[in-house]
C-alpha cells in the first residue's frame, strides 16, 4: 500500500506525436525489494506486471534510483480512468493505493515457433530453401531430443514421474474435483494410472502394464507434437517488452542481457548477444513487419536489468508498434539468437494497411456508458444487457484465421494485397472487445468478394482427411515440417517399441508381476489342508468364470488393431458392467474365516483382505495362461498397488490419503542427484543415428 504522495503522475514520452510508453510505467528499488519481499521471491525482479487505482501495466525497476524511497510512477496512457481529485474521494481508498501484481520477469526459457510466424520467415529470407531446410533441421533436433527424453525416462519409475510431471499436467482436473477420478478400480486418465503405479513400487522396466500406459501416453505425445507443429528453438525466449526511459537507444537498438536460462538445452550468457544482430517478433504476426531484425547493444543505463527487452523510444513507427502494434502492458516480445535464422532474414517496412472501419467491413460502437445509460431508468440493467449481446455475438477470428492461410498458401506469398488485407483484419480482431470492433457475416462476405477475389484451395497440411498427401518438396513451409514431423516421430516410435521386449531370455511371456498373484496363490495352499478354505476359493472361482467369460466375449469383438490404439465399442460402459458383478463376488458361506476377510471396514470394501484375494485371484487366471489383459488392472488396479506393496520386498510403506495424493510433486534436487548416481542414460548420438538410419530406410 502506498501513500498518495508516493504515486508519481507522468507523461508519456512522445516521438512524431507517436506514444512511446504506452502502458508502461517505473517503480522505485526501495519498493521493488519490499514488493518482492511480499511474493517471496529471492531476488528483485526487473519489472512487474500489475495494476493500481486506475492504471494497469508493466512497471519497470529503476535500479539507478539511491534514494531509499518507496514511489510508483504513473504514465499517462497507463491510466483508464479520471482519478477522483476529491479529498475525501475513492481514489484515495486504501485499494486504489494498493499494487496488485500480475506477474513479474525472470529465468527464461527456450521457446517454439508459432505457425504464423513460420510463413514470414521464408517470405523475408535471403535464401528461401536455406532458411526452410534451417527450421525442418531445428524440428527434427528438437522432436528427436524430446522423445529421447521420454526414452531415457524409461530406465526408472523416478525419471518417468519426472517427465510426466515435465510434459503432462490434469493439475487443473485434480482442483475441481478435489481427488483423482476412477473408472472402476483404476484411474480413469491413463496418466494418474500410471503415476498410481509407479508411486506404488512398479518398475518401468519390468512391468509390462506400465509400459503398455506410458506406450500410449508416447504415442498421444507423438500426435500432439505433430499436430501442433512445435519447433522449439533453443536460441529463443518470450521475454517482457519495456521503453527505453532514458532515451538512449537508436532505432532499430534494443538491449537485451539473461539472467540465467531456466532451460537445460540452453547456456547462455548474461553478455552473449551484445553487438549481435537478433530477431524480435510478438504472436499474433501476420504482416511481414511484424519480424524485425534489430541489434543488440550494450549500455551502462540498463546494466542491472536482466530478463527483459530494452525497446527505442526512438523511430515512428516504433519498434513496439512494428510488432502487431503492441504496447508495453505486459506484453512479451518472441526473442530469437539462432544464427541460421537471423542471418538470413531480412527487414520489411510496414506495409499500409487499410481502414476497414471506414470502408463498412468493420463496425466499430464508440458509445461510451454514459451514451448507452442515457434516459433509461434502469441504467445498470442496460449496461448489462449491451455487454451481453456485444460479447455473444459471433467470434469470426478463427474462420478468418484459416481462410487468411490458405489465401496465402494458394498465391505463395503473404506479402501480397489479399494477404496484407487479410492479416489488417486479423489484426483488428484480436482486439474487437478491447476496441468495439464487431465483423458480421455480411461484411465478412463482402470483404471476400470486393477485396480477395479467390476461392483458395485447402492446403495439405489442414486436410485431416488427406494427411498421407504432404509432399516433402512443397514450397509450404508447414507442409514440409508436418510431413518432416511425421516421419521422424514415426522412426522414433518405431525404435521406441522395439527397445521393450514382450518376452523374458527363456522365450515366457512377461506380462505379470508374480507378486500380484502371491495372495492368490498363498490361500490356494491353504485349501490343501483347511476344507473351509478350499470350499471359499473353489467359490471364488466359480464366481469370477462369468465374468471372464463376458470380457473375452466383449474383447474379441472389440479388439483395437494395434497395442496403443483404443478398443472399439463401448469400452467404458463394459468395464462399469463388470465391476458392478466384481464387487458382487463375495464369499457365500457365513462363516468366522468369511467374516475376518471382509474385516476391518466393511464401510470401504476395497481395503479388506478378501479384495485384496478377489483381485489376486483375478491375475493368476490371466497369469497362469500367459496372456495380458488390462482387465485384471480395470477390476483391482487399487488391490494390486496394495499386493505390490505387501509382497513388493519394500522395507517399508507409507499411506497417503486422497487429498494429499494429488498435490505430491516429485523432489526435482533428489531426481538429479539419483541421474548422476546411476548410468540410466544411453547416449542419444547412438540412438539418434539409429532413428535416422530407420527415416532413411523409409525413404
Amino acid at each position: 500500500m502506498l501513500e498518495r504522495d508516493q504515486i508519481y503522475d507522468r507523461d508519456d514520452i512522445l516521438c512524431n506525436f507517436e506514444v512511446m510508453t504506452d502502458g508502461a510505467g517505473r517503480i522505485s528499488l526501495s519498493l521493488a525489494r519490499k514488493v518482492s519481499q511480499k511474493l517471496g521471491l529471492t531476488f528483485v525482479p526487473s519489472g512487474f506486471q500489475g495494476r493500481i487505482g486506475e492504471a494497469k501495466g508493466f512497471w519497470t525497476v529503476h535500479f539507478a534510483d539511491e534514494s531509499g524511497l518507496d514511489w510508483i510512477e504513473i504514465y499517462s496512457s497507463q491510466r483508464k480512468w479520471a482519478r477522483s481529485t476529491n479529498a475525501h474521494g475513492e481514489s484515495e481508498d486504501l485499494s486504489h493505493r494498493t499494487f496488485e501484481v500480475v506477474d513479474h520477469s525472470g529465468p527464461l526459457k527456450s521457446k517454439t515457433l508459432n505457425e504464423q510466424i513460420l510463413p514470414i520467415l521464408v517470405e523475408q529470407a535471403l535464401d528461401k530453401d536455406a532458411m526452410i531446410n534451417s527450421v525442418v533441421t531445428l524440428l527434427k533436433d528438437g522432436l528427436k531430443r524430446e522423445l529421447m527424453d521420454f526414452r531415457m525416462a524409461m530406465s526408472s519409475a523416478l525419471l518417468l514421474l519426472k517427465w510426466l510431471h515435465e510434459n503432462k499436467s490434469n493439475a487443473s482436473e485434480k482442483l475441481r474435483l478435489g481427488a483423482i477420478q476412477f473408472l472402476s478400480a483404476f484411474p480413469k486418465a491413463e496418466e494418474a494410472g500410471l503415476i498410481m503405479l509407479l508411486n506404488g513400487g512398479f518398475n518401468p522396466q519390468e512391468e509390462y502394464y506400465v509400459q503398455h500406459l506410458a506406450k500410449k501416453i508416447f504415442k498421444h505425445k507423438c500426435d500432439e507434437l505433430i499436430d501442433k507443429l512445435r519447433v522449439k528453438v533453443d536460441k529463443s525466449a518470450s521475454v517482457f517488452m519495456i521503453p527505453d526511459f532514458f532515451g538512449v537507444l537508436e532505432e532499430n537498438e534494443v538491449y537485451v542481457k539473461f539472467s540465467k536460462f531456466d532451460d537445460k538445452s540452453s547456456d547462455v550468457s548474461g553478455t552473449r548477444l551484445f553487438g549481435k544482430d537478433i530477431l524480435v517478433a510478438r504472436s499474433p504476426a501476420h504482416l511481414v513487419s511484424d519480424i524485425q531484425k534489430v541489434k543488440v547493444v550494450a549500455k551502462l543505463e540498463f546494466i542491472d536489468l536482466e530478463d527483459v527487452i530494452v525497446f527505442p523510444t526512438k523511430g515512428n513507427p516504433s519498434l513496439a508498434a512494428k510488432l502487431s502494434g503492441g504496447d508495453y502492458d505486459g506484453d512479451r516480445a518472441w526473442v530469437c539468437w539462432e544464427p541460421s535464422i537471423v542471418n538470413n532474414f531480412k527487414n520489411a517496412d510496414v506495409p499500409p494497411c487499410p481502414d476497414l472501419v471506414k470502408l463498412g467491413y468493420i463496425q466499430k460502437d464508440s458509445r461510451t456508458y454514459a451514451d448507452l445509460v442515457e434516459g433509461c431508468q434502469t441504467p445498470s440493467s442496460t449496461f448489462l444487457k449491451s455487454a451481453l449481446e456485444f460479447t455473444m455475438r459471433k467470434d469470426m477470428l478463427g474462420e478468418c484465421t484459416k481462410f487468411k492461410e490458405m489465401v496465402c498458401v494458394e498465391q505463395k506469398s503473404v506479402n501480397k494485397r489479399q494477404g496484407v488485407w487479410l492479416s489488417t483484419l486479423l489484426n483488428s480482431l484480436v482486439d474487437q472487445y478491447k476496441q468495439g470492433l464487431t465483423l458480421r457475416e455480411d461484411g465478412w462476405n463482402r470483404f471476400k468478394k470486393e477485396e480477395i477475389k479467390i476461392q483458395p484451395r485447402m492446403p495439405a497440411y489442414m486436410d485431416k482427411k488427406n494427411k498421407n498427401k504432404l509432399d516433402e518438396y512443397s514450397t509450404n513451409i508447414i507442409d514440409r515440417l508436418r510431413l518432416v514431423a511425421s516421419k521422424t516421430v514415426n522412426a522414433c516410435l518405431t525404435d521406441f517399441h522395439r527397445s521393450f521386449k514382450d518376452t523374458a531370455e527363456d522365450g515366457v511371456p512377461t506380462y505379470w508381476d508374480d507378486t500380484l498373484a502371491k495372495q492368490y496363490q498363498q490361500c490356494l495352499a491353504l485349501g490343501e489342508i483347511n476344507a473351509e478354505w478350499k470350499s471359499l476359493i473353489c467359490d471364488l472361482d466359480a464366481d469370477l468364470a462369468p465374468l471372464l467369460a463376458k470380457w473375452k466375449s466383449y474383447w474379441q469383438k472389440h479388439l483395437p488393431k494395434k497395442p496403443w490404439e483404443e478398443p472399439t465399442g463401448d469400452y467404458n460402459g463394459t468395464v462399469k458392467q463388470c465391476y458392478a458383478i466384481f464387487e458382487q463376488i463375495r464369499p457365500h458361506a457365513d462363516t468366522a474365516l468369511s467374516q475376518s476377510l471382509l474385516l476391518p471396514d466393511p464401510g470401504d470394501p476395497a481395503h479388506s483382505e478378501w479384495a485384496l484375494l478377489r483381485a489376486s485371484a483375478l491375475v493368476d487366471k490371466y497369469r497362469k495362461k500367459q496372456e495380458f489383459s488390462t482387465f485384471p488392472w480395470s477390476m483391482g488396479g487399487i488391490q494390486m498397488v496394495k499386493l505390490k506393496a505387501r509382497f513388493g520386498g519394500f522395507p517399508a510403506v507409507h499411506t497417503v490419503v486422497s487429498s494429499q495424493y494429488i498435490a505430491l510433486k516429485h523432489d526435482s534436487t533428489y531426481i538429479k542427484r539419483y541421474e548422476s548416481s546411476k548410468d540410466v542414460l544411453t547416449t542419444f548420438v547412438d540412438w539418434a543415428s539409429d532413428v535416422e538410419g530407420d527415416e532413411n530406410a523409409d525413404e
